[in-house]
Formats: structure tokens, sequence, C-alpha cells
């Protein structure tokens, strides 16, 4: 086993995601992963998805993703769950063969990651789950792909999780080929100062892959991993004379040839340093017999919860008021304070100190402006018509055409009535100078807002010094159809 650490930083083994050359590097030293997939032990590579959980959780998934995406979280967290459990299962406890092709797939579909867009469409030529070039990997990563919904939250969700531990695994590659066998004395001696992988963040006994973890020994070097390290030690008899000083043992009981470590027994030193190992202070005891804090207030009452709440709350408050009354923090005041008085003196401002005499605040111009105006008047449709002139003659069709529209009874009535083109002249003439300042509207419809009105040819022959205006042809016909034509019948 050689040292290679990682850890879940912004700029550690899982900063970058997977390059195009990746997969013919690992095409290319096949072999070489194979030793290194071999002897760095499965729980050195469980510990790595370990910290693949705790830089997902820091980095990628945080609290502020969380909140826009429109999924519950204990839909996310498991997934995230069962995701971390399969890549133990496929890369980890599996065969070689497993973690390659589980390797292949990963890269396959980050490679063609415009697929994901394909999920559930009409067309099975484009599914990725479904297509022959990539129905393979989908179905390893996602599983089935029923229902189609499902399956997209999926590819949309893990595939950055599988990107990144692609890529790390490429990165460690990498890195333990540069690095060397280690001894046994020197890993002792650099795990116990910092050890290779960091102690996990947000952890949770009761999660599902906490659960699935408990089986295996990897919270500390175990018995295969440390026999390991013997084996492929340089120097293995000189190791086992500088542990035994530092473990104060007798060394003739614990030297031994590696012949009886290949029949299957193991060295009395491992076991020691096993012991060692479990007796250093450090994470797991606090959270192998503990629970996390979320765990802890799921199990408390409401009752004690609130009342820790509450007593959580008087306790900033009082530490609150503890700040104020410090003397630090009152003589800053003082000074910030004189500085104030002597500026205001320079300056020559006078300070208010009876607040009840401040003049109340003056209104905008706008909204004084808005007050003198008053409501606004609304506009009729229909022009007003002269009394006297109703009352002395008949009531001429042109003059009452335009109440029509408000008022039906008018319009049954007007068939009786026929005036000639004279009684229509002369009460136009009455009317002449009300109807100047008037606004021009069409005749039928009443409408005038920026239309283009059109004045009729009869009425202009006829001298009338304001004709009948319509807007279109279609108000001109139909008003000459049922009214406009009994004025100019003598003309007709």
């Amino acid at each position: 086993m050689r040292w290679v650490s990682y850890d879940y930083s912004a700029h550690g083994v899982f900063s970058r995601e997977v390059l195009p050359e990746d997969k013919e590097f690992l095409l290319t030293h096949r072999e070489t992963f194979r030793r290194m997939w071999c002897e760095q032990t499965p729980m050195y590579w469980m510990r790595l998805v370990v910290t693949l959980r705790s830089f997902v959780n820091t980095n990628i998934y945080d609290e502020e993703f969380k909140e826009k995406l429109a999924l519950p979280r204990t839909i996310l967290k498991a997934l995230l769950d069962d995701t971390y459990v399969s890549i133990c299962e496929k890369f980890v406890l599996g065969t070689f063969g497993c973690a390659n092709n589980f390797l292949s797939s990963i890269m396959l579909v980050v490679a063609n990651i415009g697929m994901m867009h394909h999920i559930g469409s009409k067309s099975i030529a484009h599914d990725p789950f479904y297509c022959a070039s990539s129905r393979d990997s989908y179905r390893e990563l996602f599983g089935t792909p029923s229902p189609a919904e499902m399956a997209q939250v999926k590819a949309y969700v893990l595939i950055p999780v599988f990107n990144r531990f692609a890529a790390a695994v490429v990165v460690l590659l990498r890195q333990w080929m540069k690095a060397r066998d280690l001894p046994l004395r020197d890993f002792y001696e650099c795990y116990r100062q910092n050890p290779y992988w960091p102690l996990p963040r947000h952890w949770c006994p009761n999660d599902i892959f906490a659960s699935f973890l408990s089986e295996y020994d990897w919270l500390v070097p175990a018995e295969d991993e440390l026999t390991m390290i013997l084996k492929n030690d340089p120097d293995r008899q000189k190791s086992l004379q500088v542990l035994c000083e530092i473990l104060q043992v007798n060394s003739s009981e614990y030297f031994t040839d590696w012949s009886s470590l290949e029949d299957g027994g193991y060295s009395p030193i491992i076991s020691v340093l096993v012991d060692t190992f479990n007796d250093l202070p450090g994470w797991e005891v606090e959270h192998n017999h503990g629970t996390c804090l979320s765990c802890c207030e799921s199990e408390m009452n409401p009752i004690d919860l609130a009342l820790d709440e509450m007593q959580q709350e008087s306790l900033r408050e009082y530490a609150g008021a503890l700040f104020w009354k410090q003397k630090k923090v009152i003589n800053v005041l003082k000074r910030a304070e004189y500085k104030f008085q002597n500026l205001v003196k320079q300056r020559g401002i006078e300070l208010r100190t009876n607040l009840k005499n401040v003049p109340q605040k003056k209104e905008s111009k706008k909204g004084q402006k808005a007050e003198d105006r008053g409501p606004k008047k609304t506009s009729s449709h229909a022009p007003s018509v002269n009394v006297q002139g109703l009352q002395e003659k008949p009531v001429s069709n042109v003059t009452t055409n335009k109440c029509e529209e408000h008022n039906p009874k008018l319009r049954k009535d007007s068939g009786s009535m026929q005036p000639n083109a004279a009684d229509c002249t002369e009460s136009r003439g009455a009317n002449s100078a009300e109807f100047e300042h008037k606004e021009k509207r069409c005749g039928f419809c009443g409408r005038s807002n920026g239309l283009k009105l059109k004045r009729c040819a009869l009425c202009v022959q006829s001298g009338i010094q304001d004709p009948l205006r319509y807007c279109s042809r279609e108000c001109q016909v139909q008003d000459w159809e049922e009214n406009h034509q009994y004025a100019h019948q003598q003309k007709v």
C-alpha cells in the first residue's frame, strides 16, 4: 500500500470533472490500475466514498441548492445515500472487472451528457435508456427507466456525483504511480500525525449509508490493510523492530516470517497495531456511541424542544446585554459621542431636543396638483340637443341619431318621423354655434379616438354646417338604411 491522501476540499481530488483523455489513460494503464485497486484494499476505497459524500454536501448540494431545487430533501437524501451504497457495491466490494466497467459506464455517460435531455422521449432511438450505445451504462448507473420523470431526476442529480468520483479515481491513480511503497513504521507515524483521509462531515448513524457501513471496519486501519502494508514493506524486519520499541513489547514474541502470513495467520504485531489505532481518541468515539443533532431533536419532546429554544434565546439576549455593558464598549461609545458633538459645533448645526414641535412634512407638488384637478369627468358619446328646437319643431333624425344608441325606444319610433331637408337645415343652423365646440364623432357608432372620419356627401351638398361623419363604410351603410335616408329623401 502506498500513502496517497485525499480530502473533500474545493482544491482536492474531487475538484475537477472527467476529462476526455481520462478514458484513454485508464485503457493505457489498465494493469497498473488493477494493481492499485488490489493493493490499496477495499477500506481505502470505501473511505474515498465517505469523503465524496462530504464533498457533495459541502460544495455541490449545499443548503442554498436544496432550497432552490423543487424536490423534497428526504427524497434527495435517499437518492444520494443509495448512490453511495451502489458505488461501494459495484466498485469497492466487487471484482476488478466490475469496478473497471463501472468507471467506463460513468465516462460514457459524462461524455454524452447531452443525451440526458432525451430521457422519456417518444422516440426510443433517442432515449439513452433504450439506445444501443448507452443502454447498459445508463441502466447500470440509474437503474430502470420507469417512471420517466424519476429517471430524469436521477440523471440530473446523480451525474455530477458519478462525474466527481470517476475523476478522483484517475487523479489518485496518477499520484499512486509517483508514490513509493510505504514501510509499516512510517505508516504508523504518518497516520498518528495526520490520517490520509479526513473525518466525515454531517454524519448521522441513522442514515442509509451509515447503516450500510456499520458492517465494515472502516473507521480505523483494519488487519487486512496493515497486512498488505507489511507484505509490500521493503524493509519488514526493521519496521517490526522499530514498532516493538515504540509500542514497548517483547520483540522476540512478535518477529515472524512472511511464510506464516501467507498461510493465513496474522502477525501478532498487527493485532497490537489495530488495538493501538482503536484506542486513539478521535471522531469515531463521539459518533459511534452518540447521535447527530438532527436525531436528538427528532427524539426530543416538543415541550422540551420549545423550552430549549427559549433558553437559548434568553442566553443570547443576556450575552448581548453584557456586551454593551463592557468598559471597552462604553469608552468607545463615549468617544464617538464626544467627536459627534465637536463636529456639530464646528459646523454650526443646531440639534433638536424637543421632537414634539417638529413641523409636518410638506406635501409634494404632484399631490397638490392632483387634488386641485379633482375627479375626472367622463365624456358621453351622445352630443347634447337644443331643448327649444325640440319643443318648436319636430325632431330630426339627424340630431336624434346619436341618442338612439343609448335609448332603443327612439329607434323604433323614428320610422314615423319623416322631416324634409329644409327642417334639417334650420335645426342645424340653430345649433351651429354649439356644434363648433364639440368633438367630431362617428354618426353611427360614436367613436372618435384617432380615427379618420369621412363626411356624408349629401350633407355637404345640402349646405349643412356640421355634416355627419362616419368612421367606416359599414357604419355609413347601416346608418343610411336605418335613419339617414329620411333626411335626404328629396335629394335621393
